[in-house]
């Protein structure tokens, strides 16, 4: 069964003294995964293979990767050239290719996100989230996927803290488009007692149900093939990691679901479109709390007031 979703591998064989700055450049374009290779030992060149989600924005990131590589070109000459490639990864050999890149991470003050094939040992206080990807994207390693879980973390600490007093007892938080369930599983484990997280991709579903049965944290979090429109609850907080496109087709939906008082975290959009992603939610009955940046990618807090 194919998914849909692959990964794009960027191919850039340049000489070996561009590689250090090649791979620094791709990591902070938000490559899931960067490698080098000798082409041969009596070669001055190495090839740099970088792999990016094959999402709505790869275009631009492919623009941004030939723009910089031109402008570094003068500076590393070769007598080989410089060549650039990309292609997409059929989705057979998709999971093969994450296991190249997918290791235990720190992605915030607490938790560590940890692949099924990896053994780790926990440190004092670490809340460990072990997670296999499958066919759907979502590990933790991506920048917005980090700037969400750092805001979900900081939001679920505010709302179950020693003496605070929250009105509604529980904290309850929906995941829309929950890929793997990453997001949707770390508020569980940080504290949230009702956690719903859903996607309209069958495969994905499967595999997010299989991770929270994974980090046992069933009784807490349901996973739905469903649509926004379907959900009639209202949560604390609500959190879409996305694009700028579906977010602003949602944005109403995703706002009539966060309870007054309660978050909504968007993330998924360029750092420079964060600008416009604020100026859509604006007038929504929401009040702009909080925006951080990250390798490019931008993430916005919003707090519902009426």
């Amino acid at each position: 069964m194919t998914t849909g979703k692959k990964l794009r591998e960027v191919a850039i064989a340049a000489p070996w003294q561009a590689c250090d700055a090649l791979e620094n450049f791709l990591r902070e374009a938000g490559a899931l995964g960067v490698s080098a290779e000798q082409n041969d030992p009596q070669d001055t060149t190495e090839t740099i293979r970088a792999y990016f989600s094959a999402n709505k924005s790869a275009e631009k990131i492919e623009a941004r990767i030939l723009e910089y590589v031109n402008s570094i070109k003068g500076f590393f000459p070769s007598r080989h050239g410089w060549h650039v490639a990309t292609h997409l990864l059929d989705d057979e050999v998709w999971q093969e290719r994450w296991k190249q890149f997918f290791r235990p991470i720190r992605v915030t003050s607490r938790i560590v996100i940890k692949p099924t094939w990896e053994a780790y040992l926990p440190k004092g206080g670490e809340i460990i989230l072990t997670i296999d990807p499958g066919m759907a994207f979502g590990t933790g390693l991506h920048a917005t996927t980090r700037l969400c879980l750092e805001s979900i973390e900081r939001e679920i600490d505010s709302r179950t803290r020693e003496g605070y007093s929250y009105r509604y007892g529980t904290v309850s938080l929906l995941d829309v488009g929950t890929g793997s369930g990453v997001l949707a599983i770390a508020a569980a484990l940080l504290g949230a007692q009702r956690v719903f997280g859903i996607d309209t991709d069958h495969t994905a579903v499967g595999i997010a149900r299989e991770n929270v049965r994974r980090n046992h944290v069933e009784g807490i979090v349901h996973i739905g093939l469903e649509r926004l429109e379907a959900i009639d609850h209202l949560f604390d907080l609500v959190v879409a990691n996305i694009d700028l496109m579906t977010l602003t087709q949602l944005k109403k939906l995703l706002t009539d679901r966060v309870r007054r008082g309660g978050g909504l975290i968007l993330s998924g959009v360029l750092e420079e479109q964060s600008e416009s992603l604020a100026e859509t939610f604006w007038g929504q009955g929401l009040r702009l709390t909080g925006e951080k940046n990250q390798e490019g990618w931008g993430c916005l807090l919003f707090e519902k007031t009426s």
